[in-house]
């Protein structure tokens, strides 16, 4: 006799009736059992919120950096080198004293530009043709340079 041995069949159907269908466990519940699990889930969800509101906050606060790279970037597409002075001008009027930033220029100005960014590429670089740019200068030379130092002093300046 074999390990699979089957119950002998006499023709009544007795064996199919002693078959019964099969009994499911019960279904897991998502809820958690225990009060630290819903205290951890509350935490877990004010920290998210908390870092959201953070973030808007920051986002919020560096929106101008975003409008003057935009606007930087048409520039640059245009060439128009004119228009690169007032627009460091406006970003740095954005978030600086207006009574400081307004009466600034020449070296005064290029030195503040340094300052606010931690470098000296303003008044000993690429940058020191900025001034002259406002005036309608053609000496481009410096052209993709100046950009570029633009472009980092939008993102990099300290408030």
């Amino acid at each position: 006799m074999s390990c699979w041995a089957q119950p002998a069949d006499d023709g009544s159907g007795a064996f199919m009736e002693q078959l019964h269908d099969l009994v499911l466990p019960s279904a897991v519940s998502y809820f958690p059992r225990t009060p630290a699990w819903l205290v951890l889930g509350a935490l877990v969800l004010a920290a998210i919120g908390f870092g959201l509101v953070l973030y808007r906050g920051h986002a919020a606060r560096n929106r101008y950096r975003r409008l003057a790279l935009d606007k930087l970037a048409d520039i640059e597409t245009r060439s128009a080198y004119p228009e690169l002075p007032a627009l460091v001008k406006q970003t740095a009027m954005c978030v600086f004293a207006r009574a400081d930033i307004a009466s600034l220029h020449g070296d005064a100005w290029l030195g503040f530009l340094d300052k606010s960014y931690g470098g000296t590429d303003f008044t000993a670089g690429p940058g020191r043709i900025l001034p002259e740019l406002a005036y309608g200068s053609t000496d481009t030379a410096d052209g993709e340079a100046v950009f570029s130092l633009v472009r980092l002093w939008i993102r990099k300046h300290h408030v």
